[in-house]
């Protein structure tokens, strides 16, 4: 019982500092392993078009990403529901982008990737000024 009330001031302490999260600093920590995510199928799609990483390993790469970035999206909507109408577009777009560069590694003219890894990097720079965004403004 004694443990109870020695650990009740640190089990508050935590919990206080835990929720002064600002939501501005909630979206960029999303927003940055989106990023990660991104720059793992820029990355692993480069790869794949120079021959130094085979097709299995590119497209469950690529796989893996859809569904972490589509998690990380979620997870983000449901803590921060007014981030969705600015966010949305961007992130489903993205999405979009790594399914097509999936598609792409199923072809076997590697110049099928050419236009979604280019989309890809334009989107990553988007998403670059996001995170920019959210951690500058207080």
């Amino acid at each position: 019982m004694k443990l109870i009330w020695v650990l009740s001031p640190l089990l508050l302490f935590v919990s206080t500092a835990c929720s002064r999260l600002s939501a501005k600093d909630v979206t960029s920590e999303h927003l940055k392993t989106i990023g990660s995510w991104t720059a793992t199928a820029q990355m692993v799609a480069e790869s794949w078009a120079k021959g130094s990483v085979l097709q299995p390993y590119a497209k469950q790469t690529l796989e893996k990403t859809q569904q972490e970035i589509a998690k990380e999206t979620e997870s983000l909507f449901q803590e921060l529901p007014q981030t969705r109408s600015q966010l949305a577009p961007p992130l489903q777009q993205l999405q979009q982008t790594i399914q097509q560069l999936s598609i792409a590694v199923d072809q076997p003219e590697k110049t099928a990737i050419t236009a979604p890894l280019k989309q890809l990097m334009a989107e990553e720079k988007q998403l670059q000024t996001l995170i920019q965004s959210q951690s500058k403004t207080p």
